[in-house]
């Protein structure tokens, strides 16, 4: 690794430590993308939830750390966002099943007692 100007720095600058990969040469980033072939990583990127860098598998946007909890956040938030969209706009969507019982409310005969 030193011929091909590679540079692997743990920095413990911060909260957190974090891993710097750095290149100087044309040389330094084949070694990196063989690397990440050995390994059959798409790459080395950075966890939504938590910012520290992580090799993804099948796609994943969250660390192992992170994990399900973080995606799970991360999808109650967009749901919620959306849905106080669509009540904004005017279009809040009801289920056939709601639209069904408010049909039957002014039609319903009285319950026996």
């Amino acid at each position: 690794m030193y011929d091909s100007h590679l540079h692997i720095t743990l920095s413990l600058a911060g909260r957190r430590p974090h891993v710097v990969v750095g290149f100087s040469s044309l040389f330094g980033a084949l070694v990196l993308q063989l690397a990440l072939a050995i390994t059959r990583s798409k790459g080395l990127t950075t966890c939504l939830g938590c910012g520290d860098p992580f090799f993804p598998q099948r796609g994943w946007k969250y660390c192992n750390r992170c994990g399900r909890a973080a995606a799970m956040r991360a999808a109650s938030k967009r749901y919620y966002w959306e849905k106080k969209r669509k009540q904004a706009q005017g279009q809040k969507k009801v289920s056939p099943l709601g639209k069904r019982r408010r049909e039957l409310r002014g039609h319903a005969a009285p319950r026996p007692r």
